[in-house]
């Protein structure tokens, strides 16, 4: 049976035949063969069921070759998809991410408590100057916002009053500190003053 590349050209008249795009001839005494190969004589006739037999061969040789897309829709589920994972993923982000800084400004505050509870039983002071107490950075008279800063308060002769802020919940975390322990509470703006707390007092376990 003659195949697509053992054709023949005979001077006779020809036809085409479009195919997927590429153009198919057949002359009028029944031999087909692609325009753009290299013919060679060939005496045998395609019949009719050769013929259909090579064209579908062709056809299914240039439709794997097709390059495959994606279609408009499928690329609208795939955004879909991204876009309710983004909804999901973007808000538990920020929740952990705030949480954590209002415990490190919660830890900072308590770091510190310990810190000047451990001095007033040295020293029978409390350590009122700013500096660094036991690696963390105390800010005398107060008024810093910044992460890992605690602000300090003198409180009368015989007490400080410790806060930090925290961007995470856009609060303050702070402790009343006197020789005898700490009270704790925490607010939108800053408990502490050189007076004590200026806002109601609470535990360290009613920290949120």
């Amino acid at each position: 049976m003659a195949t697509l590349d053992d054709v023949l050209i005979r001077k006779c008249l020809m036809r085409e035949i479009q195919v997927k795009g590429f153009t198919v001839r057949k002359d009028r005494c029944g031999h087909v063969y692609h325009f753009r190969w290299r013919f060679r004589y060939c005496p045998t006739r395609v019949s009719e069921g050769e013929e259909r037999a090579m064209l579908a061969k062709l056809r299914k040789r240039l439709e794997l070759r097709d390059d495959q897309g994606f279609t408009l829709i499928e690329l609208m589920v795939v955004v879909l998809i991204i876009g309710i994972l983004l909804a999901i993923a973007i808000p538990t982000y920020l929740g952990v991410t705030n949480s954590a800084k209002d415990r490190a400004a919660q830890a900072n505050v308590q770091t510190a408590v310990t810190s000047e509870i451990a001095y007033y039983t040295q020293s029978n002071s409390f350590a009122v100057s700013s500096g660094t107490l036991d690696g963390i950075n105390l800010v005398a008279g107060g008024g810093s916002t910044t992460a890992g800063d605690v602000n300090l308060y003198v409180v009368g002769a015989s007490g400080v009053c410790l806060s930090a802020y925290s961007a995470g919940s856009a609060k303050y975390y702070a402790a009343d500190v006197t020789s005898s322990g700490a009270t704790y509470a925490d607010g939108t703006t800053d408990p502490c003053s050189t007076s004590g707390f200026t806002g109601a007092s609470t535990s360290a376990a009613a920290w949120t």
